[in-house]
């Protein structure tokens, strides 16, 4: 097992092969980093963590996971192998309930051996305004509370990395 949890080397991706957002980007991140990237609005950071996640194949480089090649997994399968990430907006699903929107991560576990009712115990602990309005629809909440909502649903994964876009 290798000493980084993530690692990308030499990564070019896009949204268009003839509109190439990175090209040659590398990040190491040990376990129990907190690791930001900062940069201007286009920089590509939001891309970076896309592209970890599987919702943007690199052109070239690679993406690895203790080791493990992320590069060709589905995003449900990135998820199983340890990774969650809240995007930055369209965080939760309005029209379900809080509780509801936390199950929707189990839809990545189902076939692991999870326990998935001590995990939404946990977050509840964690974030107890949201046991407070578990039958709440998610989209009448606050955008601090959606953004709880979002955060809890990505820890209900057990993520061994948890990417957050600002």
């Amino acid at each position: 097992m290798t000493a980084d949890l993530l690692r990308i080397e030499d990564v070019h991706v896009g949204y268009l092969p003839e509109v190439p957002v990175l090209e040659g980007v590398g990040l190491e991140v040990r376990r129990g980093e907190i690791v930001a990237i900062v940069g201007p609005n286009g920089a590509g950071k939001s891309t970076v963590l896309r592209a970890v996640m599987g919702l943007l194949q690199p052109w070239k480089g690679r993406i690895q996971l203790d080791g493990a090649d992320l590069a060709g997994l589905r995003v449900h399968e990135v998820v199983r192998s340890g990774v969650s990430f809240v995007p930055q907006s369209e965080v939760v699903f309005p029209y379900m309930t809080v509780d509801e929107n936390l199950e929707m991560a189990w839809f990545a576990l189902e076939e692991t051996d999870v326990d998935k009712e001590a995990l939404r115990k946990e977050v509840y602990e964690l974030f107890p305004l949201l046991q407070d309005r578990l039958k709440q629809n998610a989209g009448s909440l606050s955008g601090g509370e959606q953004q709880m909502v979002a955060l809890g649903r990505a820890l209900m994964t057990s993520p061994r990395l948890l990417l957050l876009d600002e």
